[in-house]
């Protein structure tokens, strides 16, 4: 019981460890990667406006210049929005991701491209007539980016709070296991106890039994640490009985002995007297 108990605590530590690990990844690979695509798009889809402003004002004359850097931020943010795609998406993500799709499209083909077109063509004054659209294709796709980005963090924080639960419930289990392994040591421990000094009692009789003379007590063997111990205790015994036994019995020959040479020397004795009693008469 006591090592299914260890197992146990181990097995929670290890879970737990695992669980909080999985957690992590969890956060990082589908709600702070994510999340820092959506902003990396937001940054560059500004940063398009922005040129395009330079464009129109005057402060950026190079158009060529203006144009490529436009051409490259609309291919890094496909490039991001298609390992977005790829992470794992809830069911509410699953819907605002389509509309951001749409919404991106819609800016990019209908919007962006045909002031690109209009920059190449050096047609610059004819940009102001479409700053407005752009603007209006802008501003919704910008607040389903946010939504994005904030779902993220809503996602991670509920994350969060499963793992924090998880957590708890795991040091709680843990705790009682710990408790129960505690309160398990402490009663096998004074049982035990209690069967060490019982049979240290029980051997403490004996051995004051034997040394009393007594080599007839009952010697039961036990099944336990102090087996060995009751084996030579009842051998000891055995052999004392053995010795005691010997010597009544050369006691009784000793005495067996002694009447039979009391008896012989009356023998002798007594032929010894008829003897001189016939001479006597004799004489």
């Amino acid at each position: 019981v006591m090592c299914l108990l260890i197992i146990t605590v181990g097995g929670l530590g290890i879970h737990g460890l695992s669980s909080s690990n999985n957690s992590l990844r969890t956060v990082y690979e589908d709600t702070t990667v994510p999340a820092g695509q959506l902003a990396e798009m937001s940054r560059l889809m500004h940063e398009n406006i922005i040129i395009i402003d330079k464009l129109e004002n005057g402060t950026l004359k190079d158009t060529s210049e203006g144009v490529k850097q436009l051409n490259e931020k609309i291919a890094q943010i496909d490039t991001l929005w298609s390992a977005y795609m790829l992470t794992y998406l809830t069911p509410e993500e699953a819907i605002l991701a389509k509309q951001f799709d749409e919404q991106k499209k819609l800016f990019i083909n209908d919007e962006l491209t045909p002031v690109i077109n209009l920059i190449k063509s050096g047609s610059l004054d004819s940009l102001v007539s479409h700053m407005n659209s752009l603007n209006n294709a802008f501003d919704p796709l910008m607040e389903t980016n946010h939504k994005l980005i904030q779902l993220q963090l809503d996602v991670a924080s509920d994350e969060y709070q499963a793992s924090e639960a998880r957590e708890t419930l795991n040091m709680i289990v843990s705790l009682l296991a710990i408790a129960m392994a505690l309160l398990f040591a402490s009663i096998s421990s004074q049982k035990l106890r209690n069967m060490i000094v019982f049979s240290l009692d029980q051997l403490n009789t004996n051995l004051n039994a034997i040394a009393g003379g007594n080599y007839k007590n009952h010697i039961e063997l036990t099944d336990n640490e102090l087996q060995s111990t009751w084996i030579t205790v009842r051998a000891l015994q055995a052999k004392l009985l053995y010795g005691k036994l010997d010597n009544i019995d050369l006691s009784r020959k000793a005495e067996d002995d002694k009447l039979e040479m009391a008896s012989d020397f009356g023998n002798r004795t007594s032929d010894i007297i008829k003897s001189l009693a016939a001479a006597s008469t004799e004489m």
